[in-house]
């Protein structure tokens, strides 16, 4: 009890590590309370967002109260009314549900299972019912797990009472109602069950699944680009499509010399025709420095019999221009 006469309830725990402390001041912040730090019967206000490396008073008061509590907004000493025994205390308890725990009106918080996220979207719509949504995720919770924890979360500012039954006692669905800033607690998923306090960070989600998915995607064109261009190449080879040149410019050539006109592209083949010294030839296609033409005008009547207009020459033979 205070000199003011008002009446507080003070938890005494023993601060054996940081990590021990940071979780009791989350479970005080989410019931309203206060953590201190110290020893003997001065205690400084436990660190926070707002002083990571705690707090300090520059001088202590000199009454001699049993507990004084220096808070960043205030000071205030404390005698002691009585003390409670709190494990004798819990083992008094027999808890009793709540028949109307978490149907209270006001914003509410769902997270619905990926499978059933499209379905309540559905479901709001066609019910009238304002709510926002997003997909989150979280780390897999084994190394066996392929993938990262999907989970559709709503938030809806005002649940009709008509739905509390069908979301409270739905497989994969999990309701919470607010509790303070960044934090909520779920209101349990079976019939006439009371509030479980969990909290729940609103973070951030993870980008590690998002870089992983963005990686194999990218993996995948690469592969894909090279099978298609690999095709590519070996169609034109073939003389099956024309060179991607082609489609956009006319290459031409001159011949150097007299050269056989061949029906493929290496000299293991019997020729088709003879292109003569300074005759005209138009490139439809190329494959390791031979290249498949169509005679334009040839630069002199031609000795042989042989008249084909298109085939292949070899590139050494060859004086390029281009239009």
């Amino acid at each position: 009890r205070s000199k003011l006469g008002a009446r507080e309830v003070t938890l005494m725990f023993a601060a054996e590590t940081s990590d021990r402390m940071d979780r009791i001041a989350e479970v005080a912040r989410l019931a309203g309370g206060y953590t201190f730090t110290g020893t003997s019967r001065h205690f400084v206000q436990y660190r926070d967002a707002a002083a990571p490396f705690g707090y300090d008073v520059p001088q202590i008061s000199a009454g001699d109260a049993p507990l004084w509590l220096y808070h960043s907004s205030f000071s205030q000493s404390y005698s002691p009314e009585r003390k409670l025994d709190v494990r004798q205390l819990i083992l008094r308890l027999e808890p009793h549900a709540d028949p109307s725990a978490g149907r209270e009106p006001g914003e509410r918080w769902l997270a619905a299972e990926a499978g059933l996220g499209p379905a309540m979207i559905h479901y709001f719509v066609r019910s009238n019912v304002t709510a926002e949504v997003g997909v989150a995720e979280w780390p897999p919770e084994s190394s066996f797990e392929d993938g990262p924890v999907v989970r559709y979360l709503f938030r809806i500012p005002t649940l009709p009472e008509r739905m509390f039954p069908l979301l409270s006692r739905t497989p994969g669905l999990t309701m919470f109602v607010p509790a303070a800033p960044g934090a909520a607690v779920i209101a349990g998923n079976e019939p006439n069950s009371g509030p479980i306090a969990v909290p729940i960070e609103q973070t951030q989600k993870p980008r590690r699944s998002r870089l992983r998915r963005l990686g194999v995607f990218a993996v995948a064109v690469a592969l894909f680009t090279g099978a298609l261009y690999g095709t590519a190449s070996y169609m034109r080879g073939r003389g099956a499509i024309p060179g991607i040149g082609s489609l956009f410019t006319q290459d031409t050539a001159v011949a150097s010399t007299d050269i056989y006109l061949r029906p493929s592209p290496n000299t293991e083949n019997d020729p088709i025709g003879l292109v003569t010294k300074n005759s005209k030839v138009k490139i439809v296609n190329s494959r390791d420095n031979w290249y498949q033409v169509d005679v334009v005008e040839q630069g002199r009547t031609r000795p042989v019999a042989a008249n084909a207009t298109r085939g292949w020459l070899n590139g050494k033979y060859l004086e390029f221009t281009s239009n």
